[in-house]
């Protein structure tokens, strides 16, 4: 008798602490919001998906005369040192369409990864007046090469981003030792 008193009681106390805790409001899990970066990918892939994910298509992109993707280089979007994460700058980009070579190159950043090609960003300076600039360099399968769609340039060399007079524009300078030496210069017309 006195072994079925106690489990009765046992029984009764595990009741009473089920019921407290059915009575227990937990809180409701709040929804992880999405990264700048996660959002930034799936819009690269929606871009990729209606220009290409080449680098033709990507470059086709940033230099696109399309009025709902146009992007436009805005001077008042110039940003102070340190820099946000290329996430925040390409999200900028894509949200107003707007931005100078850290927006640029932070979206085709993305957009090369995306599409499933090794990229990096570089930080340089015009020679002419050690102005900063940010490209990209990608990793084709003849290796690696400049690639700076904002200032319409396709797979350069180390040499090519260097010149005045191939760019016919100002040539760049940085840090080569910290960043892959390009391949030999690259033939669009040949493929070599």
């Amino acid at each position: 008798m006195k072994r079925f008193g106690s489990i009765f009681l046992l029984l009764i106390l595990l009741l009473s602490g089920c019921q407290q805790q059915s009575d227990t409001i937990l809180p409701t899990p709040t929804p992880t919001p999405e990264t700048a970066d996660s959002i930034v990918r799936a819009r690269c892939r929606e871009i990729l998906d209606k220009y290409g994910a080449t680098i033709d298509g990507i470059y086709a992109y940033i230099n696109n005369d399309d009025p709902l993707d146009r992007l436009f280089y805005n001077a008042a979007d110039m940003v102070e040192a340190p820099l946000p994460e290329p996430s925040d700058l390409a999200l900028h980009i894509l949200d107003t369409g707007k931005g100078v070579c850290y927006h640029y190159s932070a979206l085709t950043y993305y957009l090369l990864q995306e599409a499933g090609f090794e990229a990096i960003l570089i930080t340089g300076a015009r020679k002419t007046d050690g102005a900063p600039h940010r490209w990209t360099m990608v990793r084709t399968e003849k290796g690696w090469y400049h690639f700076d769609p904002q200032h319409y340039q396709k797979l350069l060399t180390d040499e090519q981003k260097s010149s005045n007079t191939y760019l016919r524009t100002d040539a760049m300078e940085w840090n080569r030792e910290a960043y892959p030496k390009t391949a030999k210069a690259f033939d669009e017309a040949t493929g070599v």
